[in-house]
C-alpha cells in the first residue's frame, strides 16, 4: 500500500494521503494503523512513569445516553461511560472505554465544546504521592515540551534526541502529523471518521507497546497542558475523588476563544462516591483558550 520513505518529501506526501478524510473513510482505522506501523517500523517509542499529582475530569450534566440531568449524584457517574454507551473518540473506538482526563481544569473545560446554558461539572482527582502511572506514552513530543510547563522537565531529554539526531528525522515527522491530527475539533457524529488515526495510533500505543495512558496535545488554541487518556480499569485504583464542581456556561464570546462559568455548587468528596452537593454563593469565572494559569482551579471573582 505504501511506497518506501527514502526521504523526508515522500515521508510528508504518504502522511498527507494517510491522514486525509479519503484515506480514513475508504481504509478505516486498520488501514490507518497498518500505516503507522510502516512509517514507525523498529522505532520503540519511549514511555514513563509520572505522577501528576492530580487530574481533572469535566462533563456535560448529561447522562451516558445524552439526557440532560442537574447533578451526578455519584462519581461513577462522571467516570467512563459503559460500553455499550461509548462513542468513537479521540482515543477510542466505539465500545472501547477510555478516561479522559487533563491536567489542568480549564483544559477539561474547553475540551468539551460546551454551549452557552449548558451545566458543566468537573470533578477532581488526587494521586497518592508516592504512585506513578505506568508506563505512559506521549505523542506530540514538541508541542507538549514547548507547551506543558508540568512536562517540559521529564521528556526533556526526549525531545531533545528527537531534534539532534538524524535517525529519527522521520519519527519526529511522523510524531508532529500525528499530533496535529490529535489536536484536530470534531464536531457532528458523522464525522467521527477522522478519528480513525488518532484512535490507530492509540490502539498501538496500548496493545503494541503495552501503556496504561496516552498523554497528548489539547485540541484547544493556545492552551498550554495536556490531556491524558487512561485505561479505566487501570486508573479506578489510582485516582481519589476529591472535589466535585457544578457551574452554567452563561456566555461564549470571541468564537469560542472566551467563556464565562457561573459555579453554583461545588462537594468535597473525601474519597467517597455519593457526591452530596452544597450550593454556594454564585461564583463567577472568565476563561480563555489563549491562556492558561499555572494556579490550581479557583473561581475569580464574585458576583
Amino acid at each position: 500500500m505504501f511506497l518506501d520513505t527514502k526521504n523526508k518529501e515522500d515521508l510528508i506526501s504518504q502522511l498527507l494521503w494517510v491522514l486525509s478524510p479519503d484515506f480514513k473513510i475508504k481504509y478505516g482505522i486498520k488501514g490507518c494503523k497498518e500505516a503507522i506501523l510502516s512509517f514507525v517500523q523498529g522505532y520503540v517509542p519511549i514511555r514513563y512513569q509520572i505522577n501528576p499529582g492530580g487530574l481533572y475530569r469535566a462533563r456535560i450534566n448529561k447522562d451516558a445516553y445524552g439526557n440532560p440531568v442537574d447533578y451526578f449524584m455519584h462519581t461513577d457517574n462522571l467516570w467512563a461511560p459503559p460500553i455499550e454507551a461509548t462513542k468513537k473518540g479521540r482515543c477510542n473506538d466505539k465500545g472501547e472505554r477510555i478516561l479522559y482526563c487533563s491536567n489542568h481544569p480549564i483544559t477539561s473545560i474547553v475540551e468539551l465544546n460546551p454551549i452557552e446554558n449548558e451545566y458543566i461539572t468537573i470533578i477532581t482527582y488526587e494521586l497518592d504521592s508516592k504512585i506513578n502511572i505506568s508506563p505512559v506514552s506521549m505523542v506530540g513530543i514538541e508541542s507538549l515540551y514547548k507547551n506543558d510547563n508540568t512536562l517540559r522537565e521529564i521528556i526533556k531529554n526526549h525531545y531533545r534526541s528527537l531534534i539532534s539526531n538524524p535517525a529519527l528525522n522521520n519519527i519526529k515527522i511522523v510524531d508532529e502529523f500525528i499530533a496535529r491530527e490529535f489536536q484536530l475539533i470534531v464536531k457532528g457524529r458523522n464525522n467521527d471518521f477522522l478519528y480513525n488515526s488518532t484512535i490507530a495510533w492509540s490502539q498501538l500505543s496500548f496493545e503494541k507497546n503495552p501503556s496504561n495512558c496516552i498523554i497528548y496535545p489539547t485540541a484547544s488554541s493556545g492552551i498550554g497542558n495536556s490531556n491524558w487518556a487512561l485505561k479505566p480499569d487501570y486508573a479506578k485504583d489510582l485516582l481519589i475523588p476529591k472535589k466535585a464542581d457544578r457551574g452554567k456556561i452563561e456566555k461564549i464570546q470571541g468564537n469560542g476563544l472566551f467563556y464565562d462559568i457561573v459555579w453554583d455548587c461545588t462537594a468535597d468528596l473525601n474519597g467517597h462516591g455519593d457526591i452530596l452537593w452544597e450550593e454556594i454563593t454564585p461564583l463567577r469565572e472568565h476563561i480563555t483558550h489563549l491562556r492558561v494559569s499555572d494556579d490550581p482551579f479557583k473561581p475569580k471573582s464574585v458576583n
